[in-house]
């Protein structure tokens, strides 16, 4: 077929208008008709291979799924000009829900961003893994308090790869959700992120710190090792707590003395406030 033109179903060819616009109003199109307002996910389809679709409930019934780009299918012109174009407008999300049977998600954002061509890197801004529950605890009970330094899965050299993903592209930023890390632990959450923090980054983190004290026990050698090897991670690589900040539900859920004395020394705002942070930037 003719660059510029589309078929009909009798077998005619037509003058494409979206073809006749001038590069830089096609551009605008594509920008439109490519950006997704939830984000993309990376879903397996059916032919077996991976494609990024907007964001479906997975449990429901008869749930369409298919991928966004939909115009690189009409015609070469439109192929070549719109093929890895979703990634300039949207943030991608791997799911374990979506996972294939015999696949992790680092493996497969890795299978996913190797055969990226050169010119795509640029235009990869945010990568958004939800890590499954693997040797993690979502509530830990008060009385096996001291099992918080493993609530960081082990993970393979892939999560390490990742890492240098993030080196070698610092224009990108992977946001890893760790199921486990959980606000619902109260004042643990807090001891579990400085803890963290602490192991991976080299620092505490000053105002938490200051209010929580410092965590009772930093994450074992090898704990840490099996996360991001012999280095401090990437400053784009940011770990995310699971689920979604609720001051109010964290509050209610601290010990009678913090909340005392949060309420006594009016930190109550400031402290959830920076809590609450690491919620939307991770840390």
């Amino acid at each position: 077929m003719a660059p510029g033109t589309t078929g009909t179903s009798n077998g005619a060819v037509n003058p494409s208008p979206l073809l006749a616009l001038p590069k830089e109003l096609r551009e605008m199109v594509y920008e439109f008709a490519l950006t997704s307002a939830g984000g993309l996910i990376c879903v397996e389809l059916e032919s077996g291979r991976r494609g990024l679709c907007e964001p479906v409930d997975p449990l429901a019934v008869n749930s369409p799924v298919r991928e966004l780009n939909q115009l690189k299918y009409v015609c070469q012109q439109l192929y070549e000009e719109t093929k890895g174009q979703e990634l300039r407008f949207n943030s991608v999300t791997f799911d374990v829900r979506f996972s294939g049977p015999n696949s992790t998600l680092t493996a497969e954002v890795l299978e996913f961003l190797d055969p990226v061509c050169d010119k795509w890197w640029k235009d990869i801004g945010n990568i958004h893994i939800t890590c499954p529950m693997v040797a993690a605890e979502a509530i830990v009970p008060a009385n096996e308090r001291h099992r918080l330094s493993f609530i960081i899965p082990g993970m393979t050299e892939q999560c390490i790869q990742l890492q240098e993903v993030c080196r070698a592209h610092p224009q990108i930023t992977i946001y890893f959700e760790l199921q486990g890390l959980d606000a619902r632990l109260g004042e643990d959450f807090a001891y579990a992120v400085q803890s963290m923090h602490k192991s991976f980054r080299g620092s505490s983190i000053p105002g938490i710190t200051d209010f929580f004290g410092r965590p009772h026990h930093e994450l074992e050698v090898e704990n840490r090792r099996k996360f991001c090897g012999d280095m401090d991670l990437p400053p784009n690589f940011r770990i995310m707590p699971q689920g979604v900040w609720d001051p109010l539900a964290f509050f209610k859920i601290l010990s009678p003395f913090y909340q005392h004395l949060l309420d006594k020394t009016k930190a109550r705002e400031s402290t959830l406030s920076q809590i609450g942070g690491l919620y939307g930037t991770g840390f």
